[in-house]
């Protein structure tokens, strides 16, 4: 089963049905929000609002261990994440959709960053960090579509919920990011 996580209001949209909703407690805690099996042009998929259900966490609160561990229990084998980011290059403009294929993490200052620990020892590679099938499958459709899409772009996510300085998104596209996200 699919899993969707995005913005508070997603589930929301004039195409989704929400069939039911669920809560969970993971050995990592509360997810950010209740769980929801929604229907979209009828295909079942499980949505969770990333910032809680009235955006009521900050991006640095957002638990993401336990959002992918309840996911996981109700049956996802695959994530979709839908998030607003900002550009860092002139070629990616507002309206358009990005498919990053790299990531910077900026955000290991705050909250636990793996689910190793604690006498659980795993390295993983993130060498590939997204699906490369999917970005496949949507570049056969994008000129089906009516905006533009921009692929193989790097993220850098930050520590939110303060936007960087000028210097620090300068110097992030020097490091070869394209948009930036908390």
């Amino acid at each position: 089963m699919w899993a969707i996580i995005g913005g508070s209001g997603f589930e929301k949209f004039e195409d989704v049905e929400v069939i039911e909703e669920y809560q969970l407690k993971t050995p990592f805690g509360e997810p950010s929000s209740g769980l929801k099996k929604i229907k979209i042009e009828g295909v079942e998929c499980l949505f969770l609002s990333r910032h809680g259900a009235h955006h009521e966490k900050l991006p640095s609160e957002v638990n993401y261990a336990a959002n992918i561990f309840a996911l996981k229990k109700l049956g996802a084998k695959q994530i979709l994440s839908v998030s607003a980011v900002g550009s860092l290059v002139k070629e990616c403009k507002p309206g358009d959709m990005v498919m990053p294929n790299q990531y910077i993490d900026r955000t290991k200052s705050v909250r636990k960053h793996t689910f190793c620990g604690d006498g659980v020892v795993g390295h993983t590679s993130l060498a590939h960090p997204t699906c490369s099938y999917w970005s496949g499958e949507v570049q056969k459709i994008e000129n089906e579509l009516d905006f533009q899409i921009h692929f193989n772009k790097t993220y850098v996510c930050i520590e939110g919920p303060y936007f960087s300085t000028q210097a620090e998104s300068i110097s992030y596209g020097k490091m070869g990011a394209d948009i930036i996200g908390m």
